[in-house]
């Protein structure tokens, strides 16, 4: 009997450490593809939809034979171009052959565009691996622009090198020579390293990708990333999208591991970006945007709308009046497409000249639907940087807390 249960004992002990040995290498090897729509109001028109994969911190780490796994789930993404935030190689089990099996057949999807990390400058190989790197088609920035052209429009992305180079001042006053020339133009910048985002804002840089931060080595339910290279314990800037003002950057959970060998509930990442106009010039589209005014899709019939609307059930039955008080799904659907499509600024400013008596139904309608979108925390983030601003009324800013509070109730009520 004795025999019987120490031999059950040991069977569970063996089941556990099996279990446990497939979830660790599985969240070492199974790579995710996260998806971000991002919409600015200077982006041309001929580049809404275009797609940006990147990659980051790869770390001379093998996905398959000949990087077989990771090329496929680059090809899935059928991206329009590809961008690299250094750290592909590591200074302490370094091996470049991973990297050009990787890099030289995803220069056949898109054009690459790649930044050093620290580990390319502790490396001390660089040189002769940026040369291999420019062999097989890799667009190499070291303190430098390219232009991406579609149609009659252009953006430009730089990129800088790493501070481990120990040439920082001179990457920051290229990139602010970069952005002085391109003023006018939609900019995207490569740079290895989050923290420097108030650095990157201050430029007036429009869209940042970085790495670095491995998204915590280790990520909590509720609290994000456990520790990060250069922010330490429990890191600011480890994963997804952050804004900084008018700047918005995107942190790759990266792929690989370094001093650390283990992630855990933080698989390895590769990160999608479709980009979007908010405005658009075509005529096809009856909700029309004009780049060269303030125009947005809040219209005056639309806020006559709503002004006439004295009592509840009359928002709810502005767009199903056949149902008579019955939650008007469709109302509060479009709601929340006005709010997403249009500047924030101009939807607050509106929504301000609307009669307060129905100002709190409106938001009410507003957030049930607006809690549902994948972009919730970026807009969360545009709401609290555009309360501080000085320019705002103080009705402008109250409907702002009230959003944001409407949406910190409906969060935690679904």
């Amino acid at each position: 009997m004795k025999n019987s249960t120490k031999n059950k004992k040991l069977i569970i002990m063996i089941f556990i450490l099996i279990a446990i040995s497939i979830f660790l290498f599985q969240q070492n090897n199974s790579i995710v593809t996260s998806q971000y729509t991002l919409k600015f109001n200077n982006l041309p028109n001929d580049f809404n939809g275009f797609k940006i994969l990147h990659i980051s911190d790869l770390h001379s780490k093998s996905f398959g034979e000949n990087q077989k796994k990771l090329v496929y789930r680059v090809k899935e993404t059928n991206p329009d171009i590809i961008v690299v935030t250094g750290d592909s190689v590591d200074s302490k089990k370094y091996n470049e052959g991973v990297c050009t099996d990787l890099f030289s057949q995803i220069t056949k999807i898109a054009p690459v565009y790649y930044v050093t990390g620290n580990h390319e400058a502790w490396s001390n190989k660089f040189n002769s691996f940026e040369q291999k790197l420019k062999d097989i088609g890799v667009l190499v920035l070291r303190n430098d622009r390219k232009y991406i052209n579609v149609k009659e429009s252009k953006i430009v992305i730089g990129g800088i090198d790493d501070p481990a180079f120990g040439n920082m001042n001179d990457s920051l006053y290229m990139l602010d020579e970069i952005m002085k020339v391109n003023k006018d133009n939609f900019s995207i910048l490569l740079s290895h390293r989050p923290e420097l985002i108030k650095t990157y804002s201050e430029l007036n840089v429009d869209l940042v990708f970085s790495g670095h931060a491995h998204g915590g080595q280790v990520r909590l339910p509720f609290i994000g990333g456990l520790i990060s290279p250069n922010q330490g314990w429990f890191p600011e800037y480890t994963s997804g999208v952050y804004m900084e003002n008018d700047t918005t950057m995107v942190v790759s959970r990266g792929l690989g591991n370094s001093i650390i060998p283990q992630r855990i509930f933080n698989r390895p990442e590769i990160v999608l970006v479709t980009l979007g106009s908010i405005f658009t010039n075509t005529t096809e589209n009856t909700n029309e945007f004009n780049n060269n005014s303030s125009q947005s899709k809040l219209s005056d019939s639309f806020l006559e709308e709503i002004n006439n609307a004295s009592t509840f059930n009359d928002l709810y039955n502005l767009y199903y009046p056949e149902i008579d008080g019955a939650y008007a799904e469709g109302f509060a659907y479009q709601l929340c497409v006005i709010f997403m499509e249009t500047e924030i600024e101009v939807f607050i400013n509106e929504l301000s000249k609307i009669e307060s008596s129905n100002i709190d139904n409106i938001i009410f309608l507003l957030t049930t639907q607006l809690v549902y979108a994948e972009d919730i925390e970026i807009y969360e983030k545009k709401l609290v940087n555009m309360k501080n601003s000085n320019s705002l009324s103080n009705s402008e800013k109250q409907i702002i807390n009230q959003i944001l509070s409407s949406i910190n109730h409906y969060k935690e009520l679904f």
